[in-house]
C-alpha cells in the first residue's frame, strides 16, 4: 500500500516532491528510537532546570526575608513578566552584595542557554553520507536560523553544569533559610 503524505495546499510542486523524498528516506531510517532519545534528553534538561529554578526562587526569598515567603515567590518571582534568566541575575547580584557569590554560579547562564535550546527549538534529523545513518539533529531555532547542534553534547554540558551548581545551591538554600542567616542579617543592620 502506497503511503499518502499531506502537505499544505499552497506548497510549490517542487517543494512537495522534495518533501516526499525526504519523508521516504526518514521512513527507511526508523528515526523514532532516536527521536525518543532526544525527547528523553529534552525532558530531563527541562525538568532539572525547572527544579533548579524552583530552588533559586526560594533562595532569593531567603536572602531577602530569611525564610521562604510563598507570596513573594508566587507574586513577584513567578510573575508572568519574570523569566528564569531574570531570577538568575537577581540571585547573582544579591549574592555579590551579600559577599556570598561563588563563581560556580556562572554555570547557570550556560544551563539557561541549553535549556532554551531544548525548550524552544524544533528538531529534524540530519542524514549523513550513507542514507542509513542519522548524524545529528538539526536545530531550527525560533529566529529561523538553521544550525546543526549535537544535542547529546549539549546534554552532557548541562549535566556537568548541574553537577557543579546543584550542591552549591542546596547548601545555599539551607544557609539562607536557616534562622542563623536571618540573625546575622539583623545584627549587621544594627
Amino acid at each position: 500500500m502506497k503511503k499518502k503524505y499531506h502537505f499544505p495546499k499552497n506548497m510549490k510542486k517542487d517543494d512537495v516532491k522534495e518533501a516526499k523524498k525526504i519523508a521516504k528516506k526518514l521512513e527507511k531510517l526508523d528515526i523514532w528510537p532516536k527521536m525518543g532519545k532526544y525527547a528523553e534528553m529534552r525532558n530531563l534538561v527541562l525538568q532539572n532546570f525547572n527544579d533548579m529554578d524552583f530552588l533559586i526562587a526560594r533562595i532569593i526569598s531567603g536572602l531577602f526575608f530569611g525564610e521562604v515567603r510563598a507570596d513573594f515567590v508566587e507574586d513577584v518571582l513567578y510573575d508572568n513578566s519574570m523569566s528564569a534568566y531574570a531570577r538568575i541575575q537577581i540571585l547573582k547580584k544579591t549574592l555579590k552584595r551579600e559577599n556570598m557569590y561563588d563563581k560556580v554560579l556562572n554555570n547557570l547562564d550556560e544551563m539557561n542557554r541549553i535549556r532554551n535550546l531544548f525548550a524552544h527549538c524544533m528538531t529534524s534529523p540530519t542524514i549523513g553520507h550513507k542514507e542509513s545513518e542519522i548524524v545529528s539533529f538539526e536545530i531550527i531555532s525560533y529566529d529561523v536560523k538553521r544550525q546543526v547542534i549535537d544535542l547529546e553534547e549539549e546534554n552532557k554540558k548541562f549535566i556537568e553544569c548541574t553537577n557543579k551548581v546543584l550542591p552549591y545551591l542546596a547548601d545555599l538554600f539551607h544557609e539562607v533559610n536557616s534562622g542563623e542567616y536571618s540573625k546575622k542579617k539583623k545584627e549587621s543592620k544594627k
